[in-house]
C-alpha cells in the first residue's frame, strides 16, 4: 500500500510530464478526479508490454530455480565424451627453433 504522500508525489510528477489531467470536483469533501491524457494512454500501452516481458521473465526464473533444486550440490557439468584428459596439453607449448 503506498502512502498518501508517495501518491501525491507521483501525481504531481505525471502532471508535470502531462501524463495525466487533474479534475477538482465539487462536493463536501471535496475530491480530485485525475485522468490519463492522450500521451498517458500512449504510455499505458507500453507498461503493458513491459509487465508482460516482466512476467515471461520472472516465470523463466522461477522455472529455472525449480530446476536447480534437484541439484543440492550444483548442477551437474557437461562432459565433452569426445575430449579426454590424454587430448589435453599438460604443459605450455614451446615454440620450434627456426
Amino acid at each position: 500500500m503506498l502512502s498518501s504522500k508517495v501518491v501525491s508525489e507521483r501525481l504531481r510528477t505525471m502532471l508535470r510530464y502531462k501524463l495525466v489531467w487533474r479534475y477538482p470536483q465539487r462536493g463536501e469533501p471535496e475530491t480530485i478526479e485525475y485522468r490519463l491524457t492522450p500521451l498517458g494512454k500512449r504510455i499505458l500501452g507500453m507498461l503493458d508490454v513491459i509487465d508482460q516481458i516482466d512476467l515471461e521473465q520472472r516465470t523463466k526464473q522461477n522455472s529455472l530455480h525449480e530446476e536447480l533444486k534437484m541439484y543440492p550440490e550444483g548442477p551437474p557439468r557437461l562432459v565433452d565424451e569426445t575430449t579426454r584428459s590424454t587430448d589435453l596439453p599438460t604443459s605450455p607449448s614451446t615454440k620450434p627453433d627456426l
